[in-house]
């Protein structure tokens, strides 16, 4: 559950981060079954923005670096058309909870890992719930 909760806020829990179609996206040739790069992106930044008040106090930097690791992992890791989906249409944070559920246990893993890496180089990871 301490894994799930870093990664849900790593991957959901920033404001501000409208970044559109990251250099990290593009260098793979994966894509999405769902559209590719455009659809993560409204996924990753839609559901950042409805957990945007879990964590005020993280910064701009490290909220684009971990938005670029969401959409990166989305594409290169083809997160399927029903997860992306639910991410674009939740309405509440726990509908995006409910939404990374919906991807596999590597999948998971592979964001999460990269996800810490972040919070851990900047000295303010996200504490386990």
């Amino acid at each position: 559950m301490k894994t799930m909760s870093i990664m849900f806020v790593a991957t959901v829990c920033f404001a501000g981060c409208s970044k559109k179609t990251p250099d990290v996206a593009s260098g793979g040739s994966a894509a999405s079954a769902s559209g590719g790069a455009a659809d993560c992106d409204k996924a990753i930044s839609h559901g950042m923005e409805l957990g945007k008040d879990d964590l005020p106090a993280t910064d701009a930097k490290m909220m684009a670096q971990l938005h670029d690791i969401g959409v990166k992992h989305c594409v290169n890791d083809k997160w399927s058309d029903d997860a992306v989906k639910c991410m674009i249409d939740a309405k509440a944070k726990s509908d995006s909870t409910a939404c990374y559920g919906k991807l596999t246990a590597e999948q998971q893993k592979a964001m999460n890992d990269e996800a810490m890496t972040v919070g851990n180089a900047s000295g303010s990871a996200a504490a386990p719930q």
